[in-house]
Formats: structure tokens, C-alpha cells, sequence
């Protein structure tokens, strides 16, 4: 099985590519035309899950891709998110060792406005 955290395409992924999109082979680009070599995100399906701060539940209520806001540039995606108690939290590139509690501060204030009334 392969590693996890990079992907592999068949041999013939960028012929078939080229010729189902016209583009020339040659000029095909990873991550533009036939995928990123590395996945979005990096931990497993589940992981988020059984983090002790959602024993009660979490709700993502935003997502941000390829964001540039100051606080998240070079990340691929960031997505905000509360658990059961109201509490916002973020976490990068779906990786849970960056999963970090929002409670004040510019980002806080920017993105708390995204969340429903009803979360």
C-alpha cells in the first residue's frame, strides 16, 4: 500500500489526460492538471473525531482554501469549526496536531461571524 501522505497516478494517467483534455503531454502540471502528488490533508479519517475536546460533537461551519488572511498563508485549506459547548476551534490541512482553540483576537472575531446561530 502506499505511503499515506503521497499519491501515486497510473503510468498512462498524464497520456490520458493529454489527450482527453488537449493539452500536450509535456506541458501537463501536478497539481494543476492531474492531481496533487500529496493529499490535502494528513490525518486519518477519525482522527478529529476522537479528539477529547468533541466528546460532545463538533460542527465545521467554515472552510477556507489556499487561504492568504495572515494567520493561515502557505496552508492549503483551514477549517473552522465549534464543538458542543460553543467553543471555536481550527485545524490546517485536515493534520490534528494543529487543531488550536480560537478565543480572542483577529482571526477569532473574523471568522466567528461565519458561525450559524443554530451550532
Amino acid at each position: 500500500m502506499p505511503d499515506a501522505t503521497e499519491r501515486s497516478y497510473p503510468a498512462n494517467a498524464p497520456e490520458w489526460y493529454a489527450e482527453k483534455s488537449g493539452i500536450a503531454e509535456g506541458d501537463l502540471v501536478v497539481g494543476q492538471h492531474i492531481g496533487k502528488t500529496a493529499p490535502g490533508g494528513t490525518s486519518p479519517a477519525g482522527a478529529f473525531d476522537a479528539a477529547p475536546q468533541f466528546s460532545d460533537g463538533y460542527k465545521p461551519f467554515h472552510r477556507v482554501d489556499n487561504p492568504t488572511d495572515g494567520w493561515n498563508d502557505g496552508a492549503d485549506f483551514v477549517v473552522y469549526f465549534v464543538d458542543g459547548s460553543s467553543n471555536v476551534y481550527k485545524a490546517t490541512n485536515a493534520d490534528i496536531s494543529t487543531l488550536a482553540q480560537l478565543t480572542s483576537g483577529d482571526e477569532y472575531d473574523a471568522v466567528v461571524g461565519y458561525k450559524p446561530a443554530s451550532i
